[in-house]
Order: C-alpha cells, then structure tokens, then sequence
C-alpha cells in the first residue's frame, strides 16, 4: 500500500498585518506663529478695507458739499460782477426819449424826458399871492402872504407842456421834481399846497398830453442866498411803465452863470 500524502492541517489564513499610521507630525511653533500672522494681516485688510469705506464714504460726502457751496459762491460773484456791470455800463430805458436840454435866460426852452419848461420871470418878492383859507382849503379869496423870519421868497413863474402819453396832476401830485438852486449849487423845494398860489392849477387839475399850462413855484430861501437857476426832471409813470430821467436839466435865470455837465 502506497503511503498516503499527509492530509493537510486545517489551514489557517494568513493574516496581513495592517499597514503602520505614519506618525503625525508637529508644526515647528515658528511655522505656526507664521501661519497665524498671516491670517491676521488677511483679518486686518478685510476690516481696514471696510473701514476705509466707511471713513472715506463722509468725507467724498463732504467733498460733494464743499464743491456746492462753491458753485453757490461763484453764482453769488457772478450776480454781483453783472450787478456791477449794470451799474457802470448802464442799459437804456426804451422809453427814455433822452431829449434833455437846458436853456438859459427867461423864455428858452428846456426838455426832460417828456416835460418841456421854459422860464416866463423869475425873482425875489416880499410877499405871494396866496389863498386865505388856510392849509387844506380853498375858498378863492386871496391875500399877501409873508416869508418865514430870515427867509425870503424867490419866485419861479414857468410854463409847462406835457409831452408824455398821461395827464399830469402838477399841483398836487408828483410828475416831475422841480428844484431851485444858488450860487452854491444848493437846493431848493417849492412850498407846500402850490393849489393854493393864486393862478395856479387847482389840486387834481389834469394837464393832458399836447397841452401847456402856467404854473407859479414859490421857494424860500435864506436872506443872504443869491438864486440863479431852476432844474427839473420827468420822474416818469409807474401806471404806464414809463421811465425816468436820471439827471435834470436846467434853466439858468441869471446871465452871471452857465450850466457845466
């Protein structure tokens, strides 16, 4: 009988050994402190972004106010550079006839604006023809009235055209302005309440346009003035929009002076 191979033990399988875990390895601390570092600048840049944001964001807001302050600075020079430029280049008024003459002597003609006046006497007089009933009243009887103590009255008798488009009320309101002046160049008005000057028109009288009238301008004056000439000047309408003369023009009563411009 041949011999029997040996019948196999109960194998048993072979185990494998699990492969080792490589250690963990510890980051040197001068790594970490690295690592940490960076992650901190990355942390600040985020936040100084946001923050520059923040802190630039009021000052473009206050850049953008100052740049409106300044626009509104230069609109307040450019309104005073043209105001100034009006008042050096001054534009004509269209309804400004700009005929102003004066005249000199009694009877020559002068014209401002719409207003043409001549000179019929002029001179001192102790007393005026004036209405008896006193201030604000007419009753049509006239007698002498007397300058004030150490005054005198110088007496202007002219004669008026209205050459404007409106009646003139000359007693009683304010057509023209009319003063008389010494050998100073000073001024002088017309007594109050003209209507009561005997001949003059009386108060509310229209002088219509085209039409002349004569009026009497009493002034008084000190004792010792010597009173040479009258001016007047269109004050113009504020009804029609009609303008006004800017300057007067002038009647010289007494040969001894000239108007110099």
């Amino acid at each position: 009988m041949s011999a029997q191979p040996p019948a196999p033990q109960d194998e048993q399988p072979e185990t494998v050994s699990p492969a080792p875990h490589p250690a963990a390895k510890k980051l040197p601390i001068p790594a970490i402190i690295a690592i940490t570092a960076a992650i901190g600048l990355v942390v600040g840049l985020a936040g100084g972004l946001g923050g520059m944001y923040l802190y630039t964001n009021p000052i473009i807001n206050q850049q953008q106010s100052d740049i409106q302050d300044l626009n509104t600075s230069l609109d307040s020079v450019k309104a005073q550079l043209a105001d100034a430029n009006e008042k050096l280049n001054p534009q004509e008024d269209p309804n400004d006839t700009g005929s102003n003459t004066d005249a000199s002597g009694t009877g020559e003609t002068a014209v401002s604006g719409g207003v043409e006046m001549k000179v019929l006497e002029a001179g001192e007089q102790p007393t005026i023809s004036f209405d008896t009933c006193g201030d604000g009243c007419s009753n049509g009887q006239y007698g002498p009235k007397t300058p004030d103590a150490n005054t005198k009255y110088w007496v202007a008798k002219v004669e008026v055209t209205n050459n404007t488009s409106s009646p003139m009320d000359i007693t009683c309101s304010y057509p023209y302005e009319i003063v008389a002046l010494n050998s100073k160049n000073q001024k002088y008005t017309p007594i109050k309440n003209l209507y009561q000057v005997e001949g003059n028109p009386e108060c509310n009288a229209q002088l219509q346009p085209g039409l002349t009238s004569t009026v009497t301008y009493p002034f008084q004056v000190p004792l010792d003035a010597k009173m040479v000439a009258i001016a007047f000047r269109d004050v113009g309408d504020v009804y029609s929009g009609t303008g006004g003369e800017d300057s007067y023009s002038y009647i010289v009563t007494d040969p001894n002076y000239m108007v110099n411009r």
